[in-house]
């Protein structure tokens, strides 16, 4: 009555590919640096770089005359005015449908 336990076999794996020893390893030199990881980086910089040029163009002023900009505020054209105390710049936010030089977004130093 005692249980005595078999040997279990071990059976072989088997290989999935044809015979090569590395089937993923690229065998040109552009293969190899499309899969380096400093193309990947260079890949990741560019499109960050892109992105934030396309993000950041919608918050851009045009630079005008002092005078325009006074024009502007006298004739109550503008929706909101910021002055930038540090570079000496005023900023001026038109309001809808008024441009000055095709801007809505204005700035002028003074």
């Amino acid at each position: 009555m005692t249980d005595a336990k078999k040997p279990t076999k071990k059976t072989p794996i088997k290989k999935s590919f044809s015979g090569k020893t590395n089937p993923k390893k690229p065998t040109t030199r552009t293969g190899k640096i499309f899969r380096g990881p400093l193309f990947w980086i260079l890949v990741a910089i560019f499109a960050v770089s892109i992105f934030g040029q396309i993000s950041a163009a919608g918050n851009r002023y045009t630079q005008i005359e002092t005078s325009q900009a006074l024009d502007a505020i006298s004739q109550s054209n503008v929706e909101s005015a910021e002055i930038v105390d540090k570079d000496q710049k005023l900023r001026l936010v038109l309001k809808p449908g008024t441009t000055i030089k095709g801007a809505s977004k204005v700035e002028a130093s003074y």
